[in-house]
């Protein structure tokens, strides 16, 4: 990361933290919002553009009024890609008297995060899906939980469904990031693979840390002659290894997910990241119209970025917070179960999806706060370093 992009993030951190301190005040004052995520580490390429589009409708729920009344004031801080980090920042804005805690945004920092809101029963939104719930104990999650993204599956299903629908594959190989978000990909395409009679040729996993040397894994890929790579790298490494694929000799098409499709993440893959696909929500360039009001406010404010998936998750995030403390007027820290009620019932188009809750009615109903469906899927093409919406949209069922 850049000194000024680093600078820049700080003094906004700053900035929110000071005016956030206060916490919120029954009837009246601000109400604070936490928001824990990667402006640094690892995964800083997915945190920093969640906190420009969580900033962005801060603005626009201020603009209008505030929520009955009251203003709202964002506090962020670093988890540096750390899960210790991101505890000890979730424990701090509970303590900071935040009513909602917003982030991590990778499945490694979430699980232990999300012990942390739903023992003291604070509203937790991340734009994780449930899916990490399966490895905790009970296989539970708490109902303070709510993930703008769906189940991880519906990812791997569309990227699948591309790779079939669109480049008639039979060999398929999988790379992907050793962490939790990356793994579960990579397991459930392997899933969707069996049942289709598809061969799975080879599967590679590496550290998603940005230095790490992609080489070896991308030479097996390409010995074992796939039809379609399936990329599932969270954060800036599946961008900068399109480019070592590219080196090695990789000519299989490669189809992404959300991670892959950041600006800042094809154009570490330069021209190597050409007619890359990427399964997402959104381009700045080419905006479904629920979207263009976002778009247009995130690009006024930062003009030197690109609103893409994770600004989008960002400002959704927000605004469903926003949603449901109208519904609870007065709120403080202790209406986490209201708020978890006012959002079971709510129904709200986003930039990302259109947002249907259900009620949980046991722990073990971990996908009732998943907030995506397959529907709210597109593919994005990278086209000479522009991110486009590809002209084969498959129907995935």
């Amino acid at each position: 990361m850049s000194r000024v992009r680093t600078s820049t993030l700080a003094i906004l951190a700053t900035s929110t933290l000071l005016a956030g301190c206060a916490g919120a005040s029954p009837e009246s004052g601000d109400i604070m919002i936490g928001m824990s995520t990667s402006t640094t580490g690892a995964f800083a390429a997915i945190g920093e553009p969640a906190v420009r589009g969580a900033q962005t409708a801060v603005d626009e729920v201020n603009k209008n009024g505030g929520v009955n009344g009251r203003k709202i004031k964002l506090q962020v801080l670093d988890d540096a890609s750390d899960p210790t980090r991101a505890v000890a920042n979730t424990r701090r804005l509970i303590a900071d008297g935040a009513v909602a805690v917003l982030g991590p945004g990778t499945g490694n920092t979430v699980p232990q995060t999300v012990a942390v809101t739903g023992r003291e029963k604070v509203l937790h939104i991340s734009q994780i899906g449930p899916n990490f719930a399966e490895k905790l104990p009970n296989r539970s999650l708490p109902e303070t939980y709510f993930g703008t993204a769906g189940d991880v599956a519906l990812w791997a299903q569309a990227a699948f469904c591309y790779a079939e629908q669109v480049h008639d594959a039979r060999r398929i190989a999988i790379v992907h990031t050793r962490e939790a978000t990356g793994t579960l990909l990579a397991d459930a395409a392997e899933t969707f693979a069996d049942k289709a009679g598809i061969k799975v040729v080879e599967t590679q996993s590496v550290s998603p840390d940005t230095t790490t040397d992609t080489s070896v894994a991308w030479k097996r890929v390409d010995e074992a002659q796939p039809d379609v790579v399936l990329n599932f790298m969270v954060g800036a490494i599946g961008g900068a290894s399109l480019k070592t694929a590219k080196e090695v000799g990789v000519e299989a098409p490669t189809i992404g997910f959300i991670s892959n499709g950041q600006h800042t993440v094809q154009q570490l893959a330069g021209e190597a990241g050409h007619g890359n696909i990427t399964v997402g929500h959104i381009t700045a360039e080419d905006p479904a119209s629920h979207q263009e009001q976002f778009v247009q406010r995130f690009q006024a404010k930062f003009p030197d970025h690109r609103a893409d998936d994770f600004a989008a998750y960002g400002y959704d995030s927000v605004l469903l917070t926003a949603e449901a403390l109208k519904k609870v007027p007065g709120a403080s820290q202790k209406d986490g179960p209201k708020l978890v009620k006012a959002l079971e019932e709510l129904k709200f188009q986003g930039v990302v999806a259109h947002y249907d809750f259900e009620t949980m009615k046991e722990p073990s109903d971990i996908f009732a706060h998943a907030g995506m469906s397959l529907s709210d899927l597109i593919f994005i093409e990278n086209v000479g370093g522009t991110l486009k919406r590809s002209t084969e949209q498959p129907t995935c069922e």
